[in-house]
């Protein structure tokens, strides 16, 4: 025989035959956990009344969620804001009637938690998101709906919840005391160990889009292009969200002779000539001195 529960919780099973009877809960309440145990009672005489007391523990279970960069999922990223809503209305979505229960905790890199959670359909929303990060605007619904249980939030199935990082571009000026400006080599190095090289067009211009905020070293390596200039110092530069950083570098050509310039060869000669005068006024002196002594 079976029975439900009313409403207060209580339950019967009337004109129950004399003997020993199991009484077991194959039911529970929505929300609670199932009481397994098994009651048993004794029907022994006419009229009799055998109360039992069957406690129902609330369901409880909890939400975790690792947050990791979106270009390298092995990162884990700190530092977000997570807030938890109960979705009272259960539309998925926050409404002025949802209440804040509270914001996740970051209980070691990257893992952000709440434990305990009654049976009940909740929201996740980041509210703010790690330095150097795009935030997630989602709204994302958990059921808490089973005993013991963690349940994962993730933007990205069978990644976490990631984040994109904040991006800006790098624009490298070239220009030259001779006007030329292409082929010229640049390395660039910084954030999160970037380390690329690339070479001017014909205008002189190098554009990298997409570059992580943060600061780069813009560094010329010597090619053939390069081969007959002054090397310009390094600089160094900061990439900003949505903004365009410009690099001005400009060479000097390197002061050597030119192929068939004799003006050195022609001062060379005036030098040595003038030296060979100087020789022969002072022979000439010598050699009169020594004439005179002699008549003497």
């Amino acid at each position: 025989m079976t029975t439900t529960s009313t409403k207060d919780g209580s339950f019967s099973f009337a004109k129950v035959p004399y003997g020993k009877w199991i009484v077991r809960e194959i039911e529970q309440p929505k929300g609670f956990v199932l009481d397994e145990k098994a009651y048993e009672v004794n029907i022994s005489k006419a009229e009799q009344v055998v109360e039992i007391e069957i406690v129902n523990e609330y369901v409880h279970g909890n939400i975790r969620l690792t947050k990791v960069d979106a270009e390298y999922p092995d990162n884990k990223l700190t530092g977000a804001t997570f807030e938890v809503y109960k979705d009272t209305n259960e539309n998925g979505k926050i409404d002025d009637g949802d209440e804040l229960i509270g914001n996740l905790e970051e209980t070691e890199t990257g893992i952000y938690e709440m434990k305990e959670l009654l049976y009940g359909k909740y929201i996740v929303r980041e509210t703010k998101a790690p330095e150097g990060f795009l935030l997630d605007k989602g709204e994302y619904s958990v059921f808490i709906e089973k005993d013991e249980t963690t349940y994962s939030v993730e933007n990205k199935a069978g990644v976490g919840f990631i984040n994109e990082a904040m991006r800006g571009t790098l624009k490298i000026v070239k220009t030259s005391s001779d006007g030329k400006v292409k082929g010229f080599a640049f390395r660039v190095t910084g954030a999160n160990g970037y380390d690329m090289t690339f070479e001017t067009d014909k205008n002189g211009e190098i554009v990298i889009e997409g570059l992580r905020i943060g600061e780069y070293t813009v560094s010329e390596v010597a090619n053939n292009a390069s081969a007959a200039y002054i090397t310009p110092a390094d600089q160094n530069v900061t990439i900003k969200l949505d903004e365009t950083a410009v690099v001005k570098m400009h060479n000097e050509l390197r002061d050597t002779p030119k192929t068939g310039d004799d003006t050195n060869m022609k001062l060379w000669y005036v030098l040595a000539g003038l030296s060979a005068v100087g020789i022969a006024v002072t022979s000439v002196v010598a050699h009169k001195k020594k004439k005179k002594e002699s008549n003497e």
